[in-house]
């Protein structure tokens, strides 16, 4: 089974960092059980790929929680955004509906932004890092 390109090691891939207190936080609150992996170095392709996969979903949800929104006046339809991630907004006609285009408009912000290698905010001691594979 070959693995997803950027699950590979000739190109390049996002590594999340995350302080302390984040990463305990994260182990904890986290519904899938990783076993003995270390977030630091896990020593297998797929391994690393799932703690991508964990630290990526920590990083969306934890920007999720610091989305804004408010009713627009002149049509009664809800605005979010989220302080820091300029560009990242959704308009709907009820919350839940601007919720989730908030949050798809994030992820495709930050492939966005991981694939031309740009600097994304960090986000409650979690921070994307791109970098080339060796």
């Amino acid at each position: 089974m070959e693995l997803p390109r950027f699950a590979r090691n000739d190109t390049s891939f996002c590594r999340c960092e995350a302080d302390e207190v984040s990463r305990s936080n994260l182990q904890r609150d986290s519904s899938l059980t990783l076993g003995t992996i270390s977030f630091d170095n896990a020593r297998w392709p797929i391994l690393q790929l799932a703690q991508r996969v964990v630290m990526l979903t920590a990083y969306i949800e934890a920007a999720m929680r610091k989305a804004k929104y408010e009713i627009l006046s002149d049509d009664n339809t809800f605005y979010g955004y989220i302080p820091g991630f300029d560009g990242v907004y959704a308009n709907a006609e009820d919350l839940e509906t601007c919720r989730s285009e908030l949050k798809e408009v994030l992820e495709e912000w930050i492939m966005l932004g991981i694939s031309h290698h740009l600097p994304l905010p960090v986000v409650d001691g979690f921070k994307l890092v791109v970098e080339e594979a060796v």
